[in-house]
Parts: structure tokens; C-alpha cells; sequence
């Protein structure tokens, strides 16, 4: 049998007692917890009641396995209320029709995803998984899509296509199927963070930046892959002439003289003067140099050196045991 990880990790967390699996548990991120238990979900042979106990304090997650265990207890009634001389004729019929029915109404799912959400969700899966994907979408959504991969990837593809001859039987358009219900509870999970954060942005959106950095700090504490997501949005290219010395240092080691040169070009020479005092003789030589040329900036450049540097800022504020001023 062929596991992924989270498969493994799955098999794996049921065969350890109750105490080991829920102090595992505890050391995974939110998005790892949902990802396991999305696995759980589409395998075979999963002892549900060990399920629930492991998860019992992740109340979300909790409620999704109970919620999959009732439907299935009432599929399993429904399919037991059928006369039992017509039973395997009639289980037979209607999953062979459920599982391509169902298979073509998630492929309709994934044309409702934005094109670049769709390849973010697919392209890290295997190749036949693509292929699978891409075959069954309309043609120019199809095109489009391919276009993302990198040259290697698409050749790979067009080799797969070529190359295709099989049948999707009933068991394959299952096994796809599970695949591709997964990727869709992911997207949606995804989506779902996303709208939190679009209301977690509104309810700070009148706090200074001083406030949002403070909160930032002790999320961070309780929560660090809720301030990993944050982060983005959290805090700002300003938040660079508050931070400690030894991080500034770093920055500028970081990228290049002519980035933070373009990056400071609208700010005043006080805060100029905060950056510039850190640079070494050398990066100062340089520094100069970039402003004797004299050149004009647009704000496009001009952000996209900004965003250069709040990169590196976030990158630090996630790494270290960060002070912002």
C-alpha cells in the first residue's frame, strides 16, 4: 500500500495510546490538525471513537469528525432498509453512479477557484493527479493552467496526455475522487482562514501601528502559527526604523544597497539617518553612490522595495525572540 505522509502520520497516531497521540497532536499547527483529520476522513478502516478522543479539544475538529460519522451511520441505515435479494445489485448501481457523479461535480468546484488559487492548490500534488485534474476541465481553463508550470512541468504533462491510454473505472474515479474532496476541504479551509483575517484586519484597522505590533508580539507567544498568518498583515515596512540593532544590521546584510537605497527615497532624512547610522563603511560607500546618480524613483519601484525589506522583517519577527520599539 502506497501512504503519504499524512496517511502514515494517520496509521501512525492510531496505533499509539490515547495520552502519546493527543500530546503529538498538541505539537502540530492548526493546519497540520486539519489536514490529518481531512486524511482521516477519505481512509478506509479508521477507528472513528479513537478519532474523536484524540481530537476532544479541538472542538472544531471534533464537530467535523461527528458530523462525517452521523452521515455515514445514516447512509449505512438507508442502505440496510433495501430489500435484501436487490441489495448488491442496487449498491452497485448506485455508487458506481455516485462516484463519477460526484467526481464530475467536484471538477465543477474547482472551476468556481481563481485560476492562480487552483494552481497554488495543485501543484504541489503528483503528476497523475494533475494529469487527472487538467483532462477533466474545460479546455481554456485547462490551457491556462498548464501555463503556470514551469517548462519542465509541462512537458511532463504533455508526455502524461500522450502517453494516456486507460479507462477511469468506478474504483479509480473513486480513488480521485478522495484525492480531489481533499483538495476542495483544503481550498475551503484556506478560504476560511482568509475571511477571518479579512475580519481580524477591520477590527484593528483603527489601531496604530505601535498597538497592531504589541498584539502581534503576544499572539505570537500563545499562538505562532496563528502570527505566522498575521504577520503579512500585522506589521509594515515602517516597523523598520523601530527595530533592535542587531536586526537592522541584519537587514541591510540581507539585501542589497541599491533595494534599501530605492526602499528609503521618500522617507525623511531623520529616518534615513536610523538605518544609515548601522552600515559599515563599505555599505555606506555604496549607499552614496546610489544617491549621487541622482535617479528618479517611481512609487511602483519604490514598493516593491519596500515590500523587499517588510519580507525580511517578517521573516525575523517569526525567527527570533523579537523587541519592536
Amino acid at each position: 500500500m502506497n501512504l503519504n505522509g499524512f496517511e502514515k502520520s494517520v496509521y501512525l497516531l492510531l496505533s499509539m495510546n490515547i495520552e502519546q497521540s493527543i500530546e503529538v497532536v498538541q505539537n502540530l499547527t492548526t493546519e497540520e490538525k486539519k489536514e490529518i483529520v481531512q486524511y482521516s476522513l477519505n481512509m478506509k478502516d479508521i477507528n472513528y471513537s479513537k478519532l474523536k478522543d484524540i481530537f476532544s479539544h479541538e472542538k472544531e475538529l471534533l464537530n467535523e469528525i461527528n458530523l462525517f460519522i452521523n452521515k455515514k451511520k445514516n447512509q449505512e441505515l438507508h442502505v440496510s432498509n433495501i430489500h435484501s435479494n436487490d441489495t448488491n445489485k442496487i449498491i452497485n448501481t448506485v455508487t458506481e453512479i455516485d462516484y463519477k457523479k460526484k467526481f464530475e461535480e467536484n471538477i465543477k468546484i474547482f472551476h468556481t477557484i481563481k485560476l492562480e488559487d487552483l494552481f497554488n492548490l495543485i501543484k504541489k500534488e503528483p503528476l497523475q493527479v494533475i494529469f487527472i485534474i487538467l483532462i477533466h476541465l474545460d479546455r481554456n481553463v485547462a490551457s491556462e493552467l498548464v501555463n503556470l508550470f514551469s517548462l519542465e512541468k509541462k512537458s511532463d504533462l504533455i508526455i502524461q496526455i500522450f502517453e494516456y491510454t486507460e479507462t477511469i473505472t468506478q474504483d479509480k474515479y473513486k480513488k480521485y475522487n478522495e484525492i480531489i474532496q481533499y483538495l476542495i476541504n483544503r481550498y475551503y479551509f484556506i478560504i476560511s482562514d482568509q475571511n477571518k483575517i479579512q475580519n481580524i484586519l477591520k477590527i484593528t484597522e483603527l489601531l496604530d501601528n505601535n498597538d497592531k505590533k504589541k498584539i502581534l508580539i503576544k499572539i505570537k507567544e500563545k499562538k505562532i502559527d496563528i502570527a505566522k498568518k498575521l504577520a503579512p498583515f500585522l506589521l509594515s515596512f515602517d516597523n523598520l526604523f523601530s527595530l533592535e540593532e542587531k536586526f537592522i544590521i541584519q537587514i541591510i546584510k540581507n539585501i542589497t544597497i541599491k533595494t534599501l537605497y530605492i526602499s528609503l527615497y521618500d522617507q525623511s532624512r531623520e529616518l534615513k539617518e536610523k538605518i544609515i547610522k548601522y552600515m559599515s563603511k563599505k555599505q555606506l560607500l555604496e549607499f552614496n553612490h546610489e544617491k549621487n546618480k541622482k535617479i528618479f524613483y517611481t512609487h511602483a519601484l519604490i514598493n516593491q522595495s519596500k515590500n523587499k525589506i517588510l519580507k525580511q522583517i517578517q521573516n525575523i519577527f517569526i525567527s527570533n525572540d523579537i523587541k519592536i520599539y
